[in-house]
């Protein structure tokens, strides 16, 4: 949370890019790790989440709160997931994916990784660590995330948790991407 969501993937790209040259230094046939592949996992073990990018395509696929942009609406999820790693951008307008930003009706479109993965993760984080009750619920409401007032009175940690525990559902995302890729 320290960087914004730009920054943020361009550190997490550079980190399994230097992972990959690590594991091929070491092992020539090793698969590539690449979260559009499924095989990498985001998590927070402190703050009780995970996902692939799999999962995340599969819950806006199967619940699509962000109704604006309709993300999700005429895509499998795998194919989703594929479009939320890497130089794609999603056109607001026009509801097309595009390689460029400048390809867009705005200049200006953000990645879609850092839009519709990181965004609503930056906006659980800043709901639960610096918002009022009700502007934090009002925040988690825009993401899809209901929460008692019980909840939203209680202390940062556990207000994190209960957030991400209703955004994310059960964290199955490591246990996911274990299944599908180990032999």
């Amino acid at each position: 949370l320290k960087l914004p969501p730009e920054d943020c993937y361009y550190k997490l790209s550079h980190t399994i890019d230097s992972v990959n040259a690590l594991i091929s230094s070491l092992h020539k046939k090793y698969p590539k790790l690449s979260p559009d592949r499924g095989n990498v996992v985001f998590a927070s073990a402190l703050h009780g989440w995970s996902f692939t990018l799999n999962s995340m395509a599969e819950m806006y696929v199967d619940h699509c709160w962000d109704d604006q942009v309709g993300l999700g609406h005429n895509l499998s999820s795998p194919e989703l997931a594929k479009r939320l790693w890497g130089d794609c951008f999603l056109c607001e307008e026009s509801g097309t994916f595009h390689r460029r930003a400048r390809d867009c009706a705005n200049p200006s479109t953000k990645r879609t990784f850092c839009q519709f993965v990181l965004g609503p993760i930056y906006k659980i984080y800043s709901a639960a660590l610096g918002e009022s009750e009700d502007d934090a619920a009002k925040t988690l409401r825009s993401v899809g995330v209901l929460l008692s007032k019980e909840q939203l009175r209680s202390s940062a940690r556990p207000l994190m948790r209960a957030a991400f525990k209703r955004f994310f559902g059960n964290s199955t995302g490591f246990v996911d991407m274990l299944v599908q890729h180990i032999p």
